[in-house]
């Protein structure tokens, strides 16, 4: 697990490590600050860590993480309130209001494995875990499971991702179910996995075009699908 950068769309990347630990570890997750892209956070196997200077190094920041909780697989950033993060860990979600500088626990569910805030409304944030897909309406600090008509979502959800166009739009992608879709910020789900291989890989990550929030791209253990349609087909 290493950050790599291109600065050239993609033609060529450059490693970008310094401060990072070395051996094996794993980077799950990247959350850029939208108001300054310099400043990056990393979820890693080593807890989070920070880069102010757009990857050319990083630091730990983890005061209020327990060194049991330091494997972090998930990591969400309000992009209306920056400073403002949240961490996934074995043993629940974490929250910074302060860039990363502390952390504090909340009474959330564990095992999370896919976090996201609301770009419309950040005291909605959304998690998948490995107990099923949970919704807090008041930053974290109670939590509910949002499972309506997505029976899978009661299990395993890896992968999650807002519409930017449309918070009202949420899509979950689960290691065994394939991907299901809310219109309504998780009050109900249909399944939107046509056009998957049967049967459905295991989903692992989900991303929206943000010029285009129709196009949607799901990577799993069987390659990346595109939908161009909001998720209604997916092709290889």
């Amino acid at each position: 697990g290493k950050v790599f950068k291109s600065t050239d769309g993609g033609a060529g990347w450059a490693l970008v490590n310094k401060g990072l630990p070395s051996g094996t570890m794993f980077v799950r997750k990247l959350a850029i600050d939208p108001s300054n892209t310099s400043t990056i956070y990393a979820a890693t196997a080593s807890g989070v860590f920070k880069s102010l200077d757009a990857g050319a190094s990083w630091r730990a920041v983890n005061n209020g993480i327990p060194s049991s909780a330091l494997l972090v697989p998930s990591l969400a950033i309000d992009p209306s309130h920056p400073n403002t993060l949240y961490a996934g860990t074995g043993s629940g979600v974490f929250k910074s209001i302060d860039g990363g500088a502390s952390w504090t626990g909340l009474a959330s569910p564990a095992n999370v494995r896919a976090l996201a805030v609301d770009p419309s409304n950040p005291a909605i944030v959304y998690a998948g875990t490995f107990g099923g897909f949970f919704k807090s309406a008041d930053g974290g600090a109670t939590w509910s499971l949002a499972t309506g008509g997505c029976q899978p979502c009661g299990g395993l959800v890896g992968a999650l991702a807002i519409d930017p166009a449309n918070a009202s739009t949420i899509y979950v992608g689960l290691p065994r179910g394939g991907i299901y879709k809310s219109t309504n910020r998780a009050s109900t789900w249909s399944p939107a996995a046509n056009g998957l291989p049967s049967p459905v890989p295991s989903m692992q990550a989900l991303a929206i075009d943000p010029a285009a929030s129709s196009t949607i791209y799901a990577a799993t253990n069987a390659g990346v699908f595109k939908s161009v349609n909001a998720g209604l087909i997916w092709a290889a």
